[in-house]
C-alpha cells in the first residue's frame, strides 16, 4: 500500500523546515520562493536539508516566479528540479 502525507511549513523559518526533514523520512520536499523572487540563502538551506535528511536520496524541488523565469537557477543552487 502506498500513501502520501503532505506537510506544509509556511513560517519561512529555516530551522523548522530542517526539523521536518530531519525527523521524518521524506522522499520529496519543495521550497517556494516569495513573489519577489529572492534566492537568499537557498543554496545553504538545500545543502543543510540534504545533510539533515533521514532519506539520503531525498529530492528537493524549488518553485516560484524566480524559477519560472530562470529555471537554470535551480540546478545552480543544488535543487533537483522545479515545480
Amino acid at each position: 500500500q502506498h500513501e502520501w502525507t503532505v506537510f506544509t511549513e509556511t513560517s519561512g523559518d529555516a530551522s523548522a523546515i530542517v526539523s521536518h526533514v530531519a525527523n521524518l523520512c521524506i522522499d520529496t520536499a519543495g521550497i517556494s520562493t516569495s513573489p519577489g523572487g529572492v534566492v537568499g540563502d537557498l543554496p545553504g538551506l538545500i545543502a543543510t536539508l540534504r545533510k539533515a535528511s533521514l532519506n539520503p536520496t531525498i529530492k528537493l524541488l524549488v518553485g516560484g516566479p524566480l524559477f519560472e523565469h530562470s529555471p537554470h537557477l535551480a540546478q545552480e543552487i543544488g535543487a533537483d528540479g522545479i515545480a
